[in-house]
């Protein structure tokens, strides 16, 4: 058994049947932005499995709820003038 990270997971499901495929994977949830770059690698070509290296990896605490209270902010600042039907 091995444990990987989410975001590990997620370029391994993307690149399963592609060895040294380089996999971008955007993480962006309510309270954080997670990208990472992931090379996949053939461990042995008669099982065709496949490992993950983690070639660089950014966390940051930015997320869904500061998009959305930007564009709060955003439609504030321009006095609230929308169109109603």
């Amino acid at each position: 058994m091995q444990i990987v990270d989410e975001s590990t997971a997620a370029a391994l499901g993307c690149a399963v049947n592609r060895p040294g495929a380089i996999v971008l994977v955007i993480d962006f949830g309510g309270g954080t932005l997670d990208l990472n770059l992931v090379k996949t690698i053939s461990i042995t070509a008669e099982q065709q499995t496949i490992k993950a290296e983690v070639i660089t990896k950014s966390d940051a605490f930015i997320g869904g709820i500061d998009i959305d209270t930007w564009i709060v902010e955003r439609y504030l600042l321009k006095g609230g003038q929308g169109k109603s039907k």
